[in-house]
């Protein structure tokens, strides 16, 4: 899965499609500043 990036959405806007997108569990997720945002944690614990 891809999720193209452009000026007008932000990278913590695609973070939940992205998750959404991976079928077997996650093990660990590692970010930068820009996904320091609740709305990403909350994608990472539903």
């Amino acid at each position: 899965m891809a999720v193209a990036n452009t000026k007008s959405i932000r990278d913590d806007k695609a973070f939940a499609d992205v998750l959404d997108g991976i079928e077997p569990e996650i093990e660990q997720i590692s970010g930068d500043g820009a996904y320091n945002k609740r709305k990403c944690y909350n994608a990472i614990a539903a």
